[in-house]
């Protein structure tokens, strides 16, 4: 199923991680899941639709497991 998606900017996406990296931490290199939990949902611009954070989730758990 292909989602219609607005990529988010450079700018805005460093703002947003600086932020979510002050107020849950930065996971080390290693972390990949971790990573990806934390800076994946960051990349689209506007609301979080179901559709995308289920999309999300899935990949997330194919990709590094429960």
């Amino acid at each position: 199923m292909g989602l219609a998606l607005a990529k988010m900017t450079r700018d805005k996406f460093v703002a947003d991680a600086a932020i979510r990296a002050r107020t849950s931490g930065i996971p080390k290199p290693e972390e990949e899941k971790a990573i990806a939990k934390l800076y994946l949902p960051l990349m689209v611009d506007g609301p979080a639709d179901l559709d995308v954070l289920d999309k999300m989730k899935e990949w997330i758990q194919q990709r590094f497991g429960q």
